[in-house]
């Protein structure tokens, strides 16, 4: 199932989205989110926001988007991943630009170290973090 995760900014952490509301022009402008924990973090309209509060705005998290691709141990990439290209270990940022998904290199001076599609490279590297986790 193509769902995205999101990035809980003021709490440094992710959770599962279960539905995204959007306006009458399309745009993502909240997230119901499923979350176990129970901490204050903001207080909305007079009320406290809590960890476990089911709906938050899309000013508030971070939505991270699943690729439909694996990496060499059938792990799904999502945005924001960091990998590993197994045959020269050189590390890549996954990002979404132009209508795809891209390994964009974390490093730059090496000869053909450059941004390849993720479906160029994915089945021969591996997740190593999630810059929202670290």
């Amino acid at each position: 199932m193509f769902r995205p995760r999101a990035y809980i900014k003021s709490l440094k952490e992710m959770a599962n989205v279960s539905i995204l509301e959007y306006n009458i022009k399309g745009e993502i402008i909240g997230a119901v989110l499923d979350i176990d924990q129970v901490y204050i973090v903001d207080i909305v309209s007079g009320f406290e926001q809590t960890e476990d509060s089911p709906y938050w705005e899309i000013n508030k998290i971070e939505l991270i988007w699943p690729t439909d691709l694996k990496d060499i141990t059938g792990r799904e990439y999502y945005t924001d991943d960091i990998l590993v290209d197994t045959r020269n270990n050189y590390k890549y940022k996954v990002i979404f630009m132009d209508g795809a998904f891209w390994a964009n290199p974390l490093t730059s001076g090496f000869e053909g170290y450059e941004t390849v599609l993720l479906s160029d490279v994915h089945a021969l590297s591996r997740i190593i973090s999630n810059e929202k986790c670290e």
